[in-house]
Formats: structure tokens, C-alpha cells, sequence
């Protein structure tokens, strides 16, 4: 119980996972982020079905592979 805070409920003391804080994220950081998946989106647009297929993605896929990773 150590790695879990505890919290009070209504009947009894209930284990529960800490969150982790969140990130701050600076505009330059995110805009340095959306540069990079907008460049590997259009890098894997130009790929033909066929490499595409090579490399385990269809045409479809592509948005989802580059903004959530494989």
C-alpha cells in the first residue's frame, strides 16, 4: 500500500492510485510535437499500398499510427 494514497469514503478507508501530475506543456514544445507528426503523416502518405503494407499499415491506419504511435 505504499505506492496508493488512501482516501475517505462514506463506509471505510479505500485504496486508490496516485495519479501522475500532469506535464506542463509550452506552446513552442507542442508546436515542435505537431510538426513532427505532420511530417511522418505525409512521409507515410507517399508511400505506395504497397510499402505501406511492408511496413504492417494500411492508408487508413496512417492518422492513427502518427498521432497514437503502432
Amino acid at each position: 500500500m505504499n505506492s496508493q494514497a488512501l482516501r475517505l469514503s462514506k463506509c471505510a478507508l479505500v485504496p486508490t492510485e496516485r495519479k501522475a501530475p500532469a506535464r506542463k506543456t509550452t506552446p513552442f514544445a507542442w508546436l515542435i510535437s505537431w510538426l513532427k507528426v505532420r511530417r511522418d503523416r505525409r512521409f507515410l502518405l507517399s508511400l505506395n499500398d504497397a510499402q505501406l503494407k511492408d511496413i504492417g499499415i494500411s492508408r487508413s491506419e496512417v492518422y492513427h499510427a502518427t498521432r497514437n504511435g503502432r
